[in-house]
C-alpha cells in the first residue's frame, strides 16, 4: 500500500518525478508542457531543488536544454508513495549508462504523446499507453508479452483503430532482426483478436536513420513471404519525419 505522508517535495514536483517514471527521460520543455505551467523559472527551480536533493538526475551527455532521468531518490519515492515495485523500477538504477540513441528515442516518444494530445478533439481521440504503464492495462500480459513502444487507440465517432508503436534506435542488426520476429510471432500465435474483441493492431515503426528504415522493411517482406497468413499491416518512417510532422502527418511507407 503507497505510503501518504508528507515528503520534501511539493505535488507538482511528485508529478515530475511520475512523468519521469513514464517516459524516462525528459528535458525541461517537455516537463512544462506535460505540467502545462506557463512560468520557466518556476519549473527551472523545481528541477534544480529535485536534483540536488537527488529526486532527479540532469543527463551527462550535455544536452540542450537539459535532460533529466530518475536518481534514487526520485526512484524510492515510487516505492513508498506511489506502489511501485522493486521490479518494475529495477531498470531506473542505471539510466545514467543508456546510450544517446535510447535517451532520442524517450524524448520521441514524449514528444509524440504531447502531439497527439494537443489534437484531441471532439472529433478524434487519442489514448497512449507506454511499457511502465503495462501493469494496469486491461490487456497487459499481451502487451507486456509482446512490449511494444506504446499502443495507441485513436478513437472516431464511426470506427476506433488501434497500434503498436515501435521506437527503434541505434542497436545491433541481430536486435532489430529479433523485434521483427517477434511482432510476427506474436502476430501468428497470440490470442490478441480473441482476449481483446478488436482486430489486430496496425504496426508502426520508427526508424533511427533511413538506412535502419530499408533493412527492417527488407527484413520484415523476407519473413512475411513464410507466412501464410493474411496481410498484416506494418508502416515505417524514419525518427527525422516523425519529429517533422509527428504520427498523423503523410509519413509512412507501407510494407
Amino acid at each position: 500500500m503507497a505510503n501518504t505522508e508528507e515528503t520534501d517535495i511539493t505535488k507538482r514536483q511528485g508529478e515530475i518525478i511520475s512523468l519521469l517514471f513514464r517516459y524516462r527521460f525528459l528535458n525541461r520543455i517537455q516537463i512544462q508542457r506535460f505540467l502545462r505551467h506557463k512560468d520557466e523559472a518556476g519549473i527551472n527551480r523545481w528541477l534544480k531543488d529535485l536534483s540536488k536533493k537527488e529526486y532527479i538526475k540532469p543527463s551527462c551527455k550535455n544536452t540542450q536544454p537539459a535532460v533529466y532521468h530518475l536518481a534514487k531518490a526520485g526512484i524510492r519515492y515510487l516505492k513508498e508513495h506511489k506502489n511501485i515495485s522493486v521490479k518494475t523500477v529495477q531498470k531506473y538504477y542505471r539510466e545514467n549508462e543508456r546510450s544517446v540513441s535510447f535517451i532520442n528515442s524517450c524524448l520521441l516518444l514524449a514528444d509524440i504523446c504531447l502531439d497527439l494530445t494537443n489534437r484531441d478533439s471532439r472529433k478524434v481521440r487519442f489514448e497512449v499507453s507506454v511499457k511502465s504503464e503495462y501493469d494496469n492495462h486491461p490487456s497487459g500480459e499481451l502487451l507486456k508479452d509482446l512490449s511494444p513502444t506504446a499502443y495507441i487507440r485513436q478513437t472516431t465517432k464511426n470506427q476506433t483503430k488501434d497500434y503498436f508503436l515501435e521506437i527503434l534506435y541505434n542497436v545491433p542488426k541481430e536486435r532489430l532482426r529479433q523485434r521483427v520476429r517477434k511482432y510476427l510471432s506474436f502476430y501468428q500465435w497470440s490470442d490478441w483478436e480473441a482476449e481483446t474483441e478488436t482486430d489486430f493492431p496496425t504496426i508502426l515503426i520508427i526508424c533511427p536513420s533511413n538506412d535502419v528504415l530499408t533493412y527492417v522493411k527488407r527484413y520484415f517482406k523476407t519473413r512475411l513471404a513464410l507466412l501464410d497468413e493474411p496481410e498484416l499491416a506494418i508502416h515505417l518512417t524514419t525518427e527525422a519525419k516523425a519529429r517533422q510532422f509527428g504520427l498523423t502527418g503523410d509519413i509512412w511507407k507501407r510494407i
